[in-house]
């Protein structure tokens, strides 16, 4: 699992090594500083990991520079040390004044660089009540796009709002699927004012309306069909399956192997289990940390995870949030993972 977000003290987090942020020597210079390292005790971990974190000076003393210095070393630290695993707290979040939107993005940029040469596997501690602080901007769109598309039980079937859209207005017509045992404003209404008796016979017209045929069109009877294929040439018309579709894919994007495991989230093993076995189903979070690697929009990516029998549900926020990135361009996996984080659902690739 290369890079994971979890929902912890830095403390409680199990890895071979762990990163402490220290405040930075005034006495070291920018170019001399460097991350330090002991061994653990009493904690889940081998190593403690010492790594400088810079105070915001206004942007204009290679702050950014510094703190994504902090990071790549500590992994170069961690990988030297033969570690296989490495947690980090946020650094420079708190009372050393940086933008919280940049601290987050100078993380996610060195430890992706890192993965793309490296497997170990990357935590990232956000304790309880702190939030990761996306760029500006992006959590209010995924907000508003959320707003539009998924209302408590009731949910649109189709996207409606990308990046620079406008809500709908009350002029616009949305077709909705309204789960079982839910009425509209003017039904339930009504229904408060209906005894038990006459709410089942208010209930019996509806379903008898919905059964009658429309005017002017006679009703049409049930009636057997005699397919003219057999069920083996049915079978034998079988489309590609998702394994087959994946590999297709990644030779018409150019990508190699290891770009599009890396560009997901996920390990080689998995991967290589994958591309082994035409017939492999991927779970859920697998299949869509493919597609975002592969860059797919919303149509090749419903096609692709539908051979695996698989579908964007818009019953399920997770599925929303994937499909605003989708629709909006948003490729990066820790940029995804991250928004998914916010909203508390199952990260994709590890």
């Amino acid at each position: 699992m290369p890079f994971i977000i979890v929902r912890s003290d830095i403390s409680s987090v199990s890895a071979d090594a762990i990163v402490e942020a220290a405040a930075p020597d005034p006495l070291i210079s920018p170019e001399e500083r460097h991350v330090s390292y002991r061994e653990a005790a009493d904690i889940p971990a081998k190593y403690i990991i010492q790594a400088e974190r810079p105070v915001w000076q206004g942007g204009d003393h290679d702050e950014l520079e510094s703190l994504g210095a902090s990071y790549r070393e500590s992994l170069l630290l961690a990988n030297s040390l033969g570690c296989r695993s490495i947690a980090f707290p946020m650094l420079s979040s708190g009372i050393e004044g940086f933008p919280k939107d940049k601290a987050i993005r100078a993380a996610l940029d060195e430890i992706a660089d890192f993965l793309m040469l490296s497997e170990m596997e990357v935590i990232m501690a956000v304790p309880e009540g702190q939030e990761l602080n996306l760029p500006a901007g992006l959590k209010e769109s995924v907000g508003e796009f959320l707003d539009a598309n998924y209302i408590g039980d009731i949910f649109i079937s189709e996207p409606v709002l990308s990046v620079g859209g406008a809500a709908p207005s009350s002029s616009d017509t949305a077709e909705f699927s309204v789960p079982l045992g839910m009425l509209d404003e003017e039904e339930a209404e009504y229904s408060e004012e209906l005894s038990e008796e006459k709410f089942d016979e208010y209930f019996h017209n509806l379903y008898e309306e919905s059964r009658a045929p429309a005017e002017g069109r006679a009703s049409v009877p049930f009636r057997s069909y005699q397919s003219k294929e057999s069920l083996d040439d049915v079978i034998a018309g079988l489309g590609k399956t998702f394994q087959e579709k994946l590999l297709e894919l990644i030779d018409d994007k150019g990508f190699s192997d290891t770009q599009v495991y890396k560009r997901a989230n996920m390990d080689r093993k998995l991967f290589s289990k994958i591309r082994c076995n035409r017939n492999y189903k991927p779970s859920k979070a697998t299949a869509l940390a493919l597609s975002v690697a592969l860059e797919l929009n919303l149509d090749e990516t419903k096609d692709l995870i539908g051979r695996a029998g698989l579908a964007l549900s818009p019953s399920s926020k997770s599925d929303l949030i994937i499909q605003y990135c989708l629709m909006n361009g948003i490729y990066d996996i820790f940029d995804v993972n991250a928004l998914l984080f916010e909203y508390d659902q199952q990260l994709l690739g590890a």
